[in-house]
């Protein structure tokens, strides 16, 4: 991979304008005012991001479980219709 020089502009890459910048200053102080996190927000937060990342990782790779199914085997290690015993088994080893 060859290293861009410094000031070089990419293709496809726009330079930040001040109106981005001035987004992102105010969703980091917004992100900031609500820290810390309460714990059970915190919970909620991390059991969505592993189901979701969970998911969507073993979707990619051709598990045929539906999202429902992913979430009620990983949040309550229960099974509901159809699906073929490995997708389960995917999917239980991809959040171990």
């Amino acid at each position: 991979m060859d290293a861009t020089p410094s000031g070089a502009r990419v293709r496809g890459v726009e330079e930040p304008n001040s109106a981005s910048l001035r987004i992102l200053d105010f969703a980091t102080k917004e992100w900031r005012a609500a820290q810390p996190v309460k714990p059970e927000l915190q919970r909620r937060i991390d059991q969505s991001f592993m189901v979701d990342f969970s998911y969507n990782s073993n979707h990619l790779e051709g598990n045929a479980l539906a999202y429902g199914q992913a979430r009620l085997l990983l949040l309550f290690g229960k099974v509901k219709g159809e699906a073929l015993m490995r997708g389960y088994e995917e999917m239980k080893a991809h959040n171990a």
